[in-house]
Parts: structure tokens; C-alpha cells; sequence
């Protein structure tokens, strides 16, 4: 994934607001039926800093 992130910062009653790169990826896999898990990265640069997250997660499918 690959696009655009855009933030926005309030202090002192004023807001400003920043837009920069933002770009991801990620895999699901099942490796039960029903039952999914995922793990995937993000990253952006908004407001002169960078940002990256690391997302795990799990899923039960009914």
C-alpha cells in the first residue's frame, strides 16, 4: 500500500495541519479453518517525523 497520510495537531486553541508519504504492507494467512492471523507494517512521515507501527492480529471467522 502506498499513498498519502495527512495529520493534524491542536495547541493553544490553533491547528495546524501537516500531509507527507505513507506507505504499508501486510500477509493474513488461516491456519485453521475459521481462525485468521496478521501481521503487518506501516510507516509515514508527517510533520518532519517519522512514524512506524508494527499491527499483529487475530481473527475468528463465524
Amino acid at each position: 500500500m502506498v499513498g498519502i497520510g495527512r495529520g493534524a495537531i491542536k495547541a493553544n486553541g490553533e491547528t495546524d495541519t501537516s500531509t507527507g508519504f505513507a506507505y504499508g504492507a501486510g500477509i493474513q494467512f488461516t491456519p485453521i479453518a475459521a481462525f485468521t492471523v496478521d501481521a503487518g507494517y506501516e510507516g509515514s512521515k508527517v510533520f518532519g517525523a517519522q512514524v512506524n507501527s508494527i499491527i499483529v492480529g487475530a481473527g475468528w471467522k463465524f
